[in-house]
């Protein structure tokens, strides 16, 4: 729509009244068009935009919270965030989601999907009966896709040999559509890239894992000296210096043992302080300004005393995690993007953890798998979930069993 000078706000509205009425939904509106832009346009009132694609996302902004795992041919592994890929790696990577196209069914594969025996439905990603088949319609599902389920991966409560997602219109926008999760939000997880090079030729020095660790640290280790002391901070600062020191601790726990020599462990946050818990509130203090109390309590800590604000900051993340991971239906019955989440926050956890000091992993639970007590098997391409008791004597072999 093209707004020429002398209209006001309330004949837009009008104008906008009207086109919803007719299921128009945008508009490009110009305050000021030049007049190119106007010769273009004379042959039509209004210019519709509706149905088209929004702008894709950037490499940078789509990966940018997504964890890579370098694999080098002599098997070691190295985890980098996109930024820290070298350019080659990033160039290879596919572009952020374009526009998906609903896949509707025919008649006939409808129909089918009301054999409980060999299918299993999900409807807008919830498990409902076949039967629940004969009280919709064809045309409200606009969109479907389905997987084929190997034996050893069916359960007792799924044993069909096909699982079927299906997906109203609107269920398939709010998933699918242009303003879906995949279309405007970062991608998170893990993304594995198998490298032919040795690490050595792929890296200049300025891009090595070791030193992009290096500048993180110099980073972390400025803030701590940039403004008020830790203990002076306000929680929600803690909360995020606390994270940055665990991400770090983890990085370097991570390090192949030859490598650790040459960097330094991050600095706790709140050194030179100790940490003390007294009437369930935490205190700060210097080890001179301790009495003989306080520190026997330090060399012998009570369970109430031992917790660490790194270990906070992990309990909070395990207590978060242990909930959906204990959700009524367990992870392999789960939907792909269902387990894709509970992963994503595996892993954060999991990070979380590698970052304590060994006195904290003594106190702290490790987290479990999401699909225990199943192990993941991977064959042609494609995953499954087996009990261990069910494994094959080369399965076993394969996994270390």
């Amino acid at each position: 729509m093209i707004v020429l000078e002398g209209n006001t706000t309330g004949n837009v509205a009008k104008a906008q009244s009207i086109l919803v009425k007719h299921e128009i939904r945008r508009i490009r509106m110009m305050d000021d068009p030049k007049k190119e832009t106007l010769e273009k346009s004379s042959s039509m009132s209004y210019q519709l935009v509706y149905g088209q694609s929004l702008q894709k996302m950037t490499k940078s902004k789509y990966f940018s919270q997504t964890k890579f795992i370098l694999k080098f041919p002599d098997g070691e592994l190295e985890e980098m965030s996109y930024e820290e890929l070298p350019q080659k790696i990033k160039d290879e990577l596919h572009e952020a989601p374009g526009k998906i196209e609903p896949n509707a069914p025919t008649a006939d594969i409808f129909e089918s999907w009301k054999d409980g025996d060999e299918y299993a439905l999900w409807l807008d990603g919830k498990v409902i009966p076949n039967s629940k088949l004969n009280e919709i319609s064809q045309d409200e599902i606009v969109h479907f896709f389905s997987s084929y389920v190997h034996d050893n991966a069916r359960s007792e409560r799924f044993p069909q040999d096909y699982q079927v997602h299906l997906y109203t219109l609107e269920a398939f926008e709010n998933t699918y559509g242009e303003n879906s999760d995949i279309r405007t939000k970062p991608l998170r997880g893990t993304v594995t890239i198998p490298v032919n090079e040795p690490k050595s030729q792929l890296f200049s020095s300025s891009s090595h894992p070791l030193s992009l660790y290096q500048r993180d640290l110099e980073s972390y280790h400025q803030a701590l000296k940039t403004g008020p002391h830790f203990v002076e901070r306000s929680q929600l600062e803690q909360e995020e210096m606390m994270r940055q020191f665990l991400d770090l601790g983890g990085r370097y726990y991570r390090f192949h043992a030859a490598n650790k020599p040459d960097v330094d462990r991050p600095t706790h946050p709140f050194a030179p302080f100790v940490q003390l818990e007294k009437n369930g509130k935490t205190l700060f203090k210097l080890p001179e300004d301790l009495t003989e109390s306080e520190k026997a309590n330090l060399q012998s800590p009570s369970p109430a005393t031992a917790v660490s604000s790194a270990a906070k900051t992990y309990q909070k993340l395990f207590f978060a995690y242990e909930i959906k991971r204990n959700e009524k239906r367990h992870f392999v019955t789960k939907t792909p993007e269902e387990q894709k989440r509970l992963l994503d926050e595996f892993e954060e956890v999991q990070n979380a953890y590698m970052g304590l000091d060994h006195l904290e992993k003594r106190t702290a639970v490790r987290p479990t798998n999401p699909y225990h007590p199943f192990v993941k098997i991977e064959e042609g391409g494609k995953s499954s979930f087996k009990l261990i008791a069910a494994l094959t004597s080369e399965e076993r072999a394969a996994l270390g069993c």
